[in-house]
Order: structure tokens, then sequence, then C-alpha cells
């Protein structure tokens, strides 16, 4: 595959992340009871806790890093993009 094509099915990688971090905040925030420390009976704390772990997950450069690594080999001592 050509740099350009490769360059694209990042940036498109990366994009669908951005949008699945943007939804799991969203989600998040609605699980997110009125009050965390003193949760009621009607909140269901496991699915927020869940939304949380998700949010964790996506948040983190972690992936993101290791499939810019993978796609475009270790960048160069300046750090620019490809």
């Amino acid at each position: 595959m050509s740099v350009p094509n490769v360059q694209f099915a990042y940036d498109f990688l990366s994009d669908e992340l951005e949008t699945l971090l943007a939804l799991s905040i969203m989600l998040m925030n609605h699980l997110e009871p009125e009050n965390p420390s003193e949760p009621n009976e009607h909140d269901n704390i496991t699915a927020w806790r869940v939304s949380q772990v998700l949010n964790d997950r996506l948040a983190t450069t972690k992936f993101s890093d290791n499939m810019r690594t993978l796609m475009f080999g270790t960048p160069d001592a300046q750090g620019e993009k490809l």
C-alpha cells in the first residue's frame, strides 16, 4: 500500500475512534447517578461503571500510537508525520 493510502486508512480509523469516544462520553454522562457517592436503587451502577471503563479504554492513546507505529514504522527523531 502506498503512503497516501496508509495515511487515509490511519485517518479513517482515528476518526472512528474519536466518534466512539464521543459516544462513550455521552453514554457515561447519561448513566451517571445524580449523586454518585450515594446512588439510589433506581440507578444502574453497573452500566455506569462499564461505561466508565469503556471511556477510559477509548481515551487512551496507546492503541492509536501502536497503530501508527505498525502502519508507518518507528517515527523519526523529529516526530514528523509521514
